[in-house]
């Protein structure tokens, strides 16, 4: 099972960030050329690689946060804005990969009613960049349960 859904996840991001060099049926444009008018040419997919890349060196560390969550019954992922997109997909990846009960909710809902779940045996993972939402999820973290 492992395999299969890994492996189903590999290959949409592959297509996701391949398809705009690849040619439509029918289109004399060169690929190359929508490349550069769509995404400033392949510096710029060049430069998505390199944090790929950047990402995949935290594998030892996703590693170790996996196994201190083995023996957990579930697991709450917060996001907001288009990080809640994200919160739901990797709920459903916990579910999928890990048969783990998880569930991706909305981080300013946070003090709504998950907060009543929340326990110090409770993990929580939220998803914060840093962008227009970050202050607000930051201030919405259940630091002291109220």
């Amino acid at each position: 099972m492992f395999e299969g859904v890994l492996h189903d996840s590999a290959m949409t991001m592959e297509v996701v960030a391949w398809r705009p060099m690849v040619g439509t049926g029918g289109s004399r444009e060169d690929p190359r050329d929508r490349m550069r008018r769509r995404y400033g040419g392949w510096g710029r997919a060049f430069n998505k690689m390199e944090k790929v890349a950047e990402v995949l060196k935290l594998d030892g560390e996703m590693r170790d946060l996996a196994k201190s969550l083995i023996d957990t019954q579930s697991l709450l992922v917060f996001g907001r804005g288009y990080n809640y997109a994200t919160a739901l997909e990797g709920a459903l990846k916990v579910k999928e990969v890990a048969l783990m009960h998880s569930e991706g909710l909305l981080a300013g809902e946070m003090k709504h009613g998950p907060l009543a779940l929340v326990d110090e045996t409770l993990p929580i993972i939220v998803i914060a960049t840093h962008d227009a939402c970050f202050r607000k999820v930051r201030d919405d973290l259940p630091v002291d349960k109220a």
